[in-house]
């Protein structure tokens, strides 16, 4: 009886170890991506207005896709609406030939701010951000002028260049014109 009880104990003990034995813990770390992105589409890309004497505005509307908070650059080529025509005609005494503008970017989404600048100051790109991340969301960009002395006759134009990253993300820019 004794040997019995010897063996079935052995028996426990075999088994319990063999238990210990087969369990084993391993862990698996799990990672994922998701790219950034950040794009600007206008519904049109060409701007013309009737320029007169009084102020005046357009606006552009456009869609945005961005994953990551909105930051924008606007860039003006000439700096303001720039006449089109020889050197001697840009300097007649109390006329203007360069129409300096105001560019605001709005976006329609919870929370954005308007980002706004200059013409002059966005010769060398002027950066601001809307604070917030506009997934499919819709906007417009908002001209307007108002001329300080008459304007010389003929046709003006500029470029404005509008690029959109997502909080300091690099992208390609997306080309929108003012004239």
């Amino acid at each position: 009886m004794r040997f019995l009880g010897v063996s079935i104990f052995a028996l426990l003990a075999l088994a319990a170890s063999g238990a210990h034995a087969a369990d084993a813990t391993a862990k698996l770390e799990i990672t994922g991506h998701v790219s950034p992105k950040c794009a600007v589409a206008f519904d049109r890309a060409t701007v013309s207005d009737v320029l007169t004497d009084r102020p005046g505005s357009d606006d552009v509307p456009f869609s945005v896709d961005c994953n990551l908070p909105l930051v924008v650059n606007l860039k003006s080529l000439n700096g303001g609406l720039a006449l089109e025509k020889s050197r001697e005609l840009l300097a007649s005494p109390g006329f203007i030939s360069l129409l300096p503008y105001t560019a605001t970017f709005v976006v329609d989404a919870a929370g954005a701010s308007p980002v706004a600048f200059r013409s002059e100051q966005m010769l060398a790109g002027a950066t601001g951000s809307i604070g917030v991340t506009p997934y499919q969301a819709h906007g417009r960009l908002v001209l307007s002028w108002s001329p300080t002395a008459p304007l010389i006759g003929g046709a003006y134009s500029d470029v404005i260049e509008v690029r959109v990253s997502g909080a300091g993300e690099t992208s390609s820019p997306s080309a929108g014109s003012a004239g």
